[in-house]
């Protein structure tokens, strides 16, 4: 009763890193392309240079969806890491710790009835398990809720990016051809051939991550479109033991003293302490 459901949890998991590559893949794109004058400091040459300084609609468009994907990174993609790598193996060392003290009150109290201090032991590492399992529910909720605010983000992003005359892929042959005569405002200023060839390199590199991004974005909506259903699944299979453990709470606490021993018995207590090891172990390594 107290066990994790494993495969559940290992087939939502597997989902959900899936689809968190493919939008991780385009936010490193996106996050490449400069929307901020950059500083440069090179042959005497002290000030800033700025690729896209001629098209402010489409930095603007830049800028608003890089923040998206910063938050996605701060408030998806790291929170849901650390659920996987610190969370749950913590809950499982504290299950094996608190676990442990319950399976050894159930051997001292072989067919006899639990004395008060027993109960109240029991009922202290039941509480401090419920609460701890609450707590990762709430954690990954927390993620579900800011992944659907990304999700809403991204969405209208997509759209700016992929429709109209801002579109990446209408831009990129136009930033293309406005390059040579940006570069030359900074070939008029006498700079050595080393910064005018980093000034020319910025430039291309920036319509490198352009095109990256304009190949990218639409495998990201498609995954997108799919990360919602299975985030609902992850948020599900976590949901369940923690009903599980508010439900085992409630039963030994109303157990009355002849029944206690059996009602312990029935939580499986020695298959949870495996099945958490298991889980954690799996998390660790999932790549979430």
């Amino acid at each position: 009763m107290l066990n994790p459901e494993v495969s559940a949890v290992k087939k939502a998991v597997a989902g959900q890193a899936t689809v968190i590559k493919a939008v991780c893949a385009y936010m490193d794109s996106i996050l490449r392309i400069p929307v901020d004058p950059e500083p440069v400091e090179m042959d005497g040459f002290r000030g800033e240079i700025d690729p896209l300084s001629d098209f402010p609609s489409l930095k603007d468009s830049l800028s608003l969806a890089q923040s998206h994907v910063l938050d996605f990174e701060a408030k998806v993609v790291n929170p849901l890491h650390v659920w996987a790598i610190r969370t749950v193996p913590d809950f499982s060392e504290t299950f094996q710790a608190r676990s442990s003290e319950i399976l050894s009150i159930l051997n001292d109290l072989g067919s006899g009835t639990p004395t008060p201090a027993a109960r109240e032991a029991v009922m202290s590492s039941l509480t401090a398990l419920s609460t701890a399992m609450a707590e990762g529910h709430a954690q990954v909720v927390g993620v579900q809720q800011a992944l659907a605010n990304f999700l809403t983000a991204f969405s209208e992003d997509h759209l700016t990016l992929t429709v109209g005359e801002n579109s990446l892929q209408s831009m990129i042959d136009v930033v293309r051809s406005a390059l040579p005569g940006w570069a030359l405002r900074y070939g008029s200023l006498g700079l050595g051939a080393a910064c005018i060839g980093f000034i020319t390199d910025t430039g291309y590199e920036t319509l490198e991550a352009m095109q990256e991004t304009a190949n990218l974005i639409g495998t990201a909506a498609d995954n997108a479109d799919q990360m919602d259903d299975a985030f609902s699944a992850l948020e599900t299979v976590v949901e369940t033991p923690s009903e599980k453990y508010s439900g085992a709470l409630r039963e030994v606490d109303e157990a009355k003293d002849e029944d206690f021993g059996s009602v312990l018995q029935r939580l499986e207590i020695s298959t949870a302490q495996v099945s958490w090891k298991q889980l954690a172990g799996y998390l660790s390594r999932a790549g979430l």
